[in-house]
């Protein structure tokens, strides 16, 4: 019940950080226009390249064009969307240099206080600019409302579950990191393993991209289930698998916090 509470503690400390820095980002609407314009240039890219891909080879086997695009915009999805809710940079930042210790000072949990302090407001920009690939790609393949239920469901599990394990790869790593550059370019690169279907990379990968670094949870099983390859059997099985390795990252950064002091002393 506490794990329960401290989520919904976190979502609504993270909707209130959010409400005040959109209004902040706003207020400047040429910028926003700029944000959502540049933003655009990545889906579009992914377009493009997976057009070409198709267009002078056979493609990937078992796998069509609009199924691949909707896996790339998954995958562009995730990547926005882990530093829109949690930024490297400034979970390292305030970590290293003490600013998380302001924080604790509020009447919430320490847990409370990771969720909602650190976050990048313009990766929003990217995340609509993904999404519309996602919808492109998902109007030309063939779905059903469960399927459409059950991939929404799988991919925030598996983005919570990612912005847990880079919460807990910087809490054990602040010390010895002057910047949070190692950080992103660890999950750029692991981004860059999911845009492709996880059954290439074989079973240690796909077990690597799974259980080890659960980002096949929001990109490769979501896409699957939409597309339907894989039916219910197989969305218990990430449901519960989820569940579980959200249970042990909250047990994980729920001990590391205990015993955080921050690298400034």
């Amino acid at each position: 019940m506490k794990l329960i509470d401290n989520f919904l503690d976190g979502l609504h400390a993270v909707y209130l950080g959010q409400l005040f820095g959109w209004k902040s980002f706003l207020y400047y609407r040429l910028q926003f226009i700029f944000y959502l314009i540049y933003a655009a240039a990545a889906p579009l890219a992914s377009f493009l390249f997976i057009y070409v891909i198709y267009h002078v080879t056979v493609g990937i086997p078992g796998w069509s064009f609009y199924q691949l695009l909707f896996l790339s915009g998954m995958v562009g999805m995730l990547s926005a969307l882990v530093p829109y809710i949690c930024s490297s940079s400034g979970m390292v930042n305030g970590l290293r240099y003490g600013y998380f210790d302001l924080y604790l000072t509020r009447p919430y949990s320490a847990f409370t206080a990771l969720m909602a302090n650190f976050s990048d407001t313009t990766g929003m920009m990217y995340v609509v600019d993904q999404l519309a690939l996602v919808i492109y790609a998902g109007a030309h393949l063939t779905v059903t409302a469960l399927g459409v239920i059950m991939t929404a469901i799988t991919f925030i599990l598996g983005t919570i579950l990612v912005v847990m394990l880079f919460q807990i790869i910087i809490l054990f790593s602040y010390r010895v990191l002057r910047s949070s550059g190692v950080v992103n370019n660890f999950f750029n690169t692991l981004t860059t393993f999911a845009g492709y279907p996880l059954s290439l990379y074989g079973f240690t990968g796909t077990v690597f991209l799974t259980l080890v670094v659960p980002i096949g949870f929001a990109t490769y099983y979501p896409t699957e289930l939409f597309s339907g390859k894989v039916g219910v059997a197989a969305f218990l099985y990430a449901l519960v698998f989820s569940a579980i390795l959200i249970f042990v990252f909250y047990k994980i950064i729920s001990v590391k916090l205990r015993g955080y002091v921050s690298a400034m002393g």
